[in-house]
């Protein structure tokens, strides 16, 4: 995922998926395809973003997530409904977080997991928010489906120090073998 265009105004969402094809061994080159490319104009200008992988419907298909600064002063976040044969997508799905810091240096982080232990991953968007704190946003799916519905968020630590900074990350894992990230 990347933005490319001419200037700050006719910068859009560039998205593609590249697919190892492991049946021709070579070279790099030989063995990554490109699929087709999709182009999301609602996603104009420069933007912040972040992506993750997960297996959001418990199949045996990943999916991806992707969130980006959008416009007043919000996160949009975005899942595809891939096509597994031909690695592409007509459609997808879209929510909005709202409470995006607007000044400083801002960064953007998405993490998935199985946060349950339901066999199904979720995700969660981090963020700087212009109240100051980290948010986080939980967000899952209903079976069978890939609009995401959000379920809970937490924005309870301050950022004490220099607000332009964006020395942080996120990370989740089943850190107590209790069967869930």
């Amino acid at each position: 995922i990347w933005s490319q265009g001419d200037d700050q105004s006719s910068q859009f969402c560039y998205q593609r998926i590249y697919d190892l094809d492991l049946t021709h061994p070579g070279g790099v080159d030989s063995t990554l395809r490109k699929k087709p490319i999709y182009i999301d104009s609602a996603i104009v200008g420069n933007k912040n973003m972040a992506v993750a992988t997960g297996n959001f419907l418990g199949g045996s298909f990943k999916h991806f997530v992707a969130a980006w600064q959008g416009p007043n002063n919000t996160v949009t976040v975005s899942v595809p409904e891939i096509v597994s044969g031909t690695l592409s997508w007509t459609s997808t799905n879209i929510i909005s977080l709202p409470g995006f810091a607007i000044s400083g240096r801002k960064k953007i982080h998405v993490e998935t997991g199985d946060f349950w232990g339901s066999r199904q991953d979720e995700f969660v968007v981090a963020f700087q928010g212009a109240d100051t704190t980290i948010h986080l946003q939980l967000c899952s799916f209903n079976k069978g489906s890939l609009v995401p519905q959000l379920l809970g968020t937490v924005h309870d630590e301050k950022i004490l120090f220099n607000l332009s900074l964006s020395n942080w990350d996120i990370v989740a894992g089943d850190f107590n073998s209790d069967g869930r990230d």
